[in-house]
């Protein structure tokens, strides 16, 4: 009875005010069965609903006093407004921004995905405030420290117990257990229209108790991980974000220090824009160093940052670790497992361009299916990328780091079997390849030696030859250890 009081005094304010069901359903975005259900009482009503019809038929809250109490939370609905500020100097992303529009009229859960310092914060918060309209319930927010600097995730019943009581429960109408404030608060969200904005998730797990159950709820989600549980489990589409384009890098860097510098030195604007891997996080810390300094030429910072090691420290700044390219790298290689994080470090000795799985085994010293595995696990948060056929490759600024943690995390020792490793590998590979421009496995294409030679030395001239293209590789890889130990193999040719 008190259902059927509720719908048949909005029903008859509806009618007073001209509106047939579907009119008032585009007025309060609320779906006309659902509101039909409500009119005839088979459906309750919700506080929020009732404010919006009240808000909408002028009825000055004579329908919120209509609701029954049981059905009230303690303290009120509180719409939630927890969106953080849009990023300013956003720009590009028009593509994926798109995508993220498409994908969500059919998706309950929208990934955004992509490497560290890629922009999925930022991107899924532009697209956030300009579709906030289309939420009349509010924006529920979270950081649930995935990849962070504490190394401590957030639990997901701890985020539903903030986001309950930010709904209006009052704490001591909080179930215990992740299951049943799940369950709450899909029933809170039932009918309504809200977004809910995840940033930085590490697993499925974290994420799958925060999915609304209301056909007009959004869940949009951040992580460097593919989070491939909730595309398979859950229907979550996937949107990845890649490095910018140089124009869209440029427009960024000239949003950032004004256009008049970058019109003003345009091929160093486009060499800074190159030696950032036009990874958005390294260009904002680009143009911060250019702002600080409004005499510096483009020209200069782009020679600072072509000494190439020293790209890591330059953008970097002094009072904020999470705006620092390293520091952001550093959080997705802590969460790795070890033998993951090692076969990460001694790819990094690696400068040539795309490996193959087989000279990645040989650089690790495992076997194949295992070599797969682990390249896998790197792709799958975004330290690597598959360009196909078996064929990986880092982010130029992801290579540096991995060479740095080498540096650090492998004794030299270490090292120098690694590069050991994939030398004789490089050459049993040589003697195994047609000498062809397009055939698969070639030196060239594993470490950058142009070898063309195949079968086994027949002389003491091809021998010399061979390690002398073999110690070009070390050369380029900085291991001096092994070069020597090249030297003393050409002694013993």
């Amino acid at each position: 009875m008190e259902n059927a009081s509720f719908g048949t005094a909005l029903r008859n304010l509806r009618r007073e005010r001209g509106l047939s069901l579907a009119s008032l359903s585009a007025l309060t975005h609320y779906s006309k069965g659902y509101l039909s259900r409500i009119e005839t009482g088979e459906r309750p009503p919700t506080p929020l609903v009732a404010r919006r019809c009240d808000e909408v038929l002028r009825a000055e809250g004579a329908l919120a006093g209509l609701v029954p109490a049981r059905h009230r939370q303690p303290g009120g609905f509180l719409r939630p407004a927890q969106l953080p500020a849009a990023p300013r100097a956003f720009a590009g992303r028009s593509a994926a921004l798109a995508e993220i529009d498409d994908t969500q009229q059919g998706h309950q859960v929208v990934i955004v995905s992509g490497p560290a310092g890629v922009g999925k914060t930022a991107t899924a918060l532009h697209w956030s405030h300009r579709a906030a309209h289309r939420f009349p319930d509010g924006c529920l927010f979270v950081d649930l420290r995935g990849f962070d600097p504490t190394g401590v995730p957030a639990e997901p019943a701890d985020v539903l117990a903030r986001f309950l009581r930010d709904l209006g429960c009052s704490p001591a109408s909080i179930p215990a257990g992740l299951e049943p404030r799940s369950v709450l608060l899909r029933t809170l969200l039932d009918g309504r229209r809200t977004l809910i904005v995840v940033d930085n998730a590490a697993t499925s797990g974290q994420v799958r108790p925060l999915i609304p159950g209301s056909a007009g709820c959004r869940l949009v989600v951040t992580s460097r991980s593919r989070l491939s549980g909730l595309v398979v489990r859950d229907g979550a589409a996937r949107v990845v974000l890649a490095p910018l384009p140089e124009h869209e890098a440029l427009d960024q860097l000239g949003r950032a220090i004004g256009g008049r510098r970058v019109a003003e030195e345009p091929e160093a604007a486009a060499e800074i824009a190159r030696r950032c891997g036009y990874l958005p996080l390294a260009l904002r810390i680009a143009a911060e160093r250019a702002q600080a300094r409004p005499s510096l030429r483009l020209t200069t910072l782009a020679a600072e940052l072509a000494a190439t090691r020293g790209v890591l420290d330059l953008l970097a700044t002094t009072e904020d670790e999470a705006t620092t390219v390293r520091s952001v790298l550093s959080w997705s290689y802590r969460a790795l497992a070890p033998d993951a994080a090692r076969m990460f470090r001694l790819l990094g000795l690696h400068h040539g361009g795309d490996l193959g799985v087989p000279a990645a085994a040989a650089l690790a010293g495992t076997g194949h299916r295992q070599a797969r595995r682990l390249l896998d696990a790197l792709a799958a948060v975004h330290l690597l990328e598959e360009t196909g056929g078996g064929r990986y490759r880092f982010h130029d600024l992801v290579r540096l780091y991995a060479a740095d943690c080498a540096e650090a995390d492998e004794s030299p020792e270490d090292r120098s079997a690694a590069v050991h490793r994939l030398l004789m590998w490089c050459l049993d590979a040589a003697g195994r390849q047609p000498a062809r421009d397009d055939a698969p496995g070639r030196l060239d294409t594993e470490g950058g030696n142009p070898a063309t030679a195949h079968g086994d030395p027949d002389d003491l001239d091809e021998a010399l030859e061979r390690c002398e293209q073999a110690l070009a590789i070390l050369r380029r890889a900085g291991d001096r250890a092994s070069g020597c130990a090249c030297l003393n193999d050409s002694g013993d040719v």
